[in-house]
């Protein structure tokens, strides 16, 4: 009689199998493969999809002969996991009976989402935010749904000046509304990356302000400083007079480039895509000045904290 009971419970562990789809090279609980004929298929734990649509995603077909394990229900669980619609796949059986047997997918779907906010900016800037993310109430949340909003709010206040903004988003369950979430978006922009001062090095034939003038969306900082002006100017002015030079127009307008600088009405945001392009229009500066052999060696980028 042990023997018997033994040998039973052997046999059920031996025909009881499951793939969880978290484990990707996860194998059949079978020992020895077997030719088996669906006879029928079930799919559980779904809310807001067709099991019909899931049944033929899955490529099984009630009356396919199949080796279990083998590579039908592997395919299965994958073209399932392939759908993103779900948080976990597993494919068991309910019952075998001869050699038919029973399939029942366990799906654990992901949340939908019910709504979202945006915490941190203007309303103003949430409405524009809104439509850039173009998030839809109902839209399963996946990673790649986050990811795609996240960079969308990123690139748009990158955009703007501010290359340190920070996005966290929460989820909250729906209480009202079974496997949907809220989706808090924390958008931290920090302040804006301004251009302090632009140096160029080794332009001996055009000067920096006209080479500077050439960059269209890369601008200083506007800065006013008359009494540094005037000592620019008597320092560069007694330079020049001990050099038995007596022109005073390059030291005053030295002076004024590094004391007066009208830049007030035009953004100095730091914006990489629009340096990127601004370096192109130096060498076409040169070149419109019949330079042809002009070259941007390299260019470098100091952070100033203050």
């Amino acid at each position: 009689m042990i023997l018997k009971k033994l040998l039973a419970t052997l046999a059920f562990v031996l025909l009881c199998f499951g793939i969880n789809a978290q484990v990707k090279d996860s194998t059949l609980d079978l020992s020895t493969p077997k030719i088996y004929e669906i006879g029928g298929i079930t799919v559980s734990g779904i809310k807001h999809l067709d099991e019909t649509v899931l049944i033929n995603v899955s490529g099984l077909t009630v009356g396919d002969k199949i080796e279990i394990p083998g590579e039908p229900i592997r395919r299965a669980i994958q073209k399932l996991w392939e759908q993103n619609l779900f948080e976990n796949v597993k494919i068991s059986y309910t019952k075998i009976t001869g050699d038919k047997i029973f399939l029942d997918f366990e799906l654990v779907e992901r949340p939908r989402l019910s709504t979202f906010v945006f915490n941190g900016i203007r309303k103003s800037e949430g409405d524009d935010m809104k439509d850039k993310i173009k998030l839809i109430p109902g839209d399963v949340i996946t990673e790649n749904l986050l990811m795609r909003a996240r960079n969308t709010i990123l690139k748009h206040y990158n955009e703007k000046g501010f290359l340190n903004v920070h996005v966290n988003i929460v989820q909250t369950p729906d209480k009202t509304k079974e496997n949907y979430n809220h989706l808090i978006f924390n958008v931290q922009k920090n302040s804006k990356v301004k251009i302090h001062e632009i140096f160029i090095v080794g332009n001996k034939e055009v000067s920096a302000l006209k080479l500077k003038g050439a960059l269209k969306d890369t601008k200083e900082q506007g800065k006013l400083r008359p009494f540094t002006f005037l000592d620019d100017i008597l320092r560069s002015s007694i330079s020049t007079i001990a050099k038995g030079e007596f022109k005073f127009s390059e030291p005053f307008k030295e002076a004024a480039e590094n004391d007066f600088r009208f830049t007030f009405l035009k953004a100095s945001k730091y914006i990489p895509e629009k340096f990127a392009e601004d370096r192109i229009k130096i060498i076409d500066k040169y070149n419109e000045l019949g330079y042809r052999d002009a070259k941007l060696i390299k260019d470098s980028i100091i952070r100033n904290d203050d």
